[in-house]
């Protein structure tokens, strides 16, 4: 198997660094009150559509199939 050119790990590393920095940058923002209210609704959607099991099923099948 060949190696890839130099020219798409230069890519492939500025690429990783620049979303490492915008995660880094996302992770310091403030917690405004729109983004606390935004989870909280996501979170509210995600437990209506797909609601967690009260307690396993006890016949080896996965739960809530």
């Amino acid at each position: 198997m060949l190696p890839p050119p130099p020219e798409l790990l230069d890519h492939l590393s500025t690429d990783r660094t620049a979303r490492e920095a915008l995660a880094a940058a996302e992770r310091l923002r403030g917690h405004g009150l729109l983004r606390i209210r935004t989870a909280s609704l996501l979170r509210r959607l995600a437990d209506r559509l797909a609601p967690a099991p009260s307690h396993p099923s006890g016949d080896g099948e996965l739960a809530g199939r």
